[in-house]
């Protein structure tokens, strides 16, 4: 399960379209796998008087709303306010699921540089550190606010070179192989 409200965007400009969800999902793709998934837009998630999305996906595949963004540097903050959950229902098994906001790094053809991972996960969750992979576990399920320099995060990423970045693709994923 996941709330997210994003807020404060990058340098008071924002470069996300929407990243409050103001605007319903206007400006977010959706993608689906299969089974029971759920994904809304209110103000009851949290109790402020604006909104939030949700997203909640059960059984054996994900549910990710997400967009593209033009970056004009890497010189950049990153920050928004969320509340991550997975859980397993069986934990002898070695089922998992995880919820997490993605920032994906593409260059300028759109191609996969790599990824920070802002995740909430359950312990048989296989997803680890890597030169192009950076994960922020989150181990609380409370509404927390978050930033993060953009330049400096590159230093957890040794497989990318920052230079090359110039999009980035952020990502609101749920996703379970079958918990």
């Amino acid at each position: 399960m996941i709330y997210f409200l994003l807020i404060n965007w990058i340098f008071n400009q924002q470069l996300v379209l929407n990243g409050n969800f103001e605007d319903s999902l206007n400006y977010w793709q959706i993608s689906r796998g299969y089974g029971i998934s759920e994904l809304n837009v209110a103000s009851y998630h949290h109790p402020d008087p604006d909104n939030e999305v949700y997203l909640y996906k059960y059984d054996a595949d994900y549910i990710k709303i997400f967009q593209t963004i033009t970056i004009p540097h890497i010189y950049l903050n990153f920050s928004f306010s969320g509340k991550l959950l997975a859980r397993e229902l069986n934990p002898s098994t070695n089922y998992f699921a995880f919820a997490s906001l993605v920032l994906e790094y593409l260059d300028e053809n759109d191609n996969y540089l790599g990824r920070t991972m802002f995740i909430y996960k359950t312990p048989h969750c296989p997803l680890i550190n890597t030169p192009n992979q950076h994960l922020i576990e989150i181990t609380d399920t409370l509404w927390n606010n978050y930033n993060l320099n953009l330049f400096d995060e590159f230093a957890n990423l040794p497989g990318i070179n920052p230079f090359t970045v110039r999009k980035i693709k952020v990502i609101l994923l749920d996703s379970t192989d079958g918990c």
